[in-house]
């Protein structure tokens, strides 16, 4: 990547040791910068929700609040082009079409050495692009969208003011990231994305691939393929990490690599007791099946590509829709709650002592909303009343019931 205001280098960002490496310890360096998918694709969805907020907001003092959306777009066209586009032939991007996938790319700087290399580990850092879309319809139409629509019909009122504003052309069209179409009574609909369409399909390849991303109860945070080909950095990158090992030989700094670790972390890295490499987590299984939902409505309802659909072998060997997959993936994290065959709920795992107790006529109807769950078998981890984001299931019992309702699939 070019040194960009737009691109996010450093910092501690929440999803603890998902990280090969503690990103804090860049903050203070100036020799080595890890450039993070996942921070820059949050930022552009932080612009993206900003820009739904104004256009949703009364005309009060709409020259204002149509400037402030225009800067918002502005500002997530760059984001996403500089996710998206190779500015320098030497430059390693965010995407690698070989394993069609993003991943973070380190970047070290010495006087005699510089290096940049992508860290490639597939994890749930490389999905939060997902997260960053939108299309604007008629039904939310107002004098804001309107106006936006129709610069963004006209390239060149679209990208006024722009530096090099034939470059960013590239984002337009039904097979990219920006999108203008005429809807239902020849209005005009809006989609907005980081991912174009290729991309979501090879991303969404892993995603239901079991020996990936697709477990039995959600989306892992990191691949299963790595429990057998763990990621690991080469000597090189430690010692520049690590200066005293090249002085000492024997100085054992903690293990730079990454591995499927399904459970409670082993890896002495730089965090707590929480673990991003392998469990399952409710808040990032929400955000992938609230935007697999917001991908249906663009290209089965405003494009109206009905024969549009993926492979989940797991669930049918036809190609099933996006919004499918969404009820499916939902069917997989309610599972973890609900007793099997023999009275047993997953949440509880081998705890033989959760397990009786929760069997007793007083116990029998309640549930701890565990911080984290197993990749392979969906045992509660971690605190054992993370309501805040794990009781989310709620909202996927209510969304699957509406589904079944409305396309009168029996419950």
């Amino acid at each position: 990547m070019t040194c960009s205001q737009y691109v996010f280098k450093a910092g501690f960002l929440g999803l603890d040791n998902i990280s090969i490496v503690d990103r804090n310890q860049f903050l203070t360096q100036e020799t080595v910068t890890i450039e993070q998918i996942d921070a820059t694709s949050w930022i552009a969805m932080f612009y993206l929700n900003m820009l739904i907020i104004v256009t949703k907001l009364d005309v009060e003092k709409q020259k204002e609040r149509e400037n402030s959306a225009k800067d918002f777009l502005k500002n997530f066209i760059l984001i996403v082009h500089e996710i998206n586009e190779i500015v320098d032939k030497n430059q390693v991007a965010f995407w690698d079409s070989n394993d069609n996938f993003y991943y973070e790319v380190l970047k070290i700087s010495l006087e005699k050495f510089s290096l940049e290399l992508p860290l490639k580990y597939r994890s749930i850092l490389g999905i939060v692009p997902l997260f960053t879309v939108e299309t604007f319809r008629k039904e939310t139409e107002t004098y804001l969208t309107r106006n936006l629509r129709a610069n963004f019909y006209n390239p060149e009122s679209c990208f006024a003011g722009f530096r090099n504003k034939e470059k960013f052309k590239y984002l337009l069209g039904e097979e990219e990231c920006v999108d203008i179409r005429l809807g239902l009574h020849d209005h005009l609909d809006l989609f907005l994305s980081i991912v174009n369409k290729k991309k979501l399909q090879n991303i969404i390849d892993k995603l239901l691939d079991e020996k990936e991303f697709l477990s039995d109860y959600g989306i892992r945070s990191l691949s299963k393929f790595h429990e057998e080909h763990p990621y690991q950095l080469d000597g090189m990158i430690k010692i520049v990490w690590h200066p005293e090992i090249k002085e000492n030989p024997d100085v054992q700094p903690f293990p730079i690599e990454m591995k499927y670790e399904p459970a409670e972390t082993k890896t002495p890295v730089h965090t707590g007791n929480s673990n991003w490499r392998g469990p399952v987590w409710f808040p990032m299984n929400f955000l992938i099946i609230e935007s697999l939902k917001k991908f249906h409505k663009y290209f089965n309802v405003c494009l109206k590509e009905k024969d549009f659909g993926v492979l989940c072998p797991s669930v049918s060997h036809h190609k099933i829709s996006l919004e499918e997959v969404s009820i499916e993936l939902s069917k997989k994290l309610i599972k973890i709650f609900l007793p099997d065959w023999s009275g047993k709920r997953p949440v509880y795992g081998d705890n033989s002592k959760l397990r009786e107790l929760f069997k007793t006529p007083d116990g029998q109807d309640l549930i701890l909303f565990y911080e984290y769950f197993h990749g392979d078998t969906g045992q509660g981890l971690g605190a054992s009343h993370q309501t805040g984001w794990t009781g989310l299931v709620a909202n996927l019992i209510y969304q699957v019931g509406e589904y079944n309702y409305l396309n009168s699939v029996p419950s």
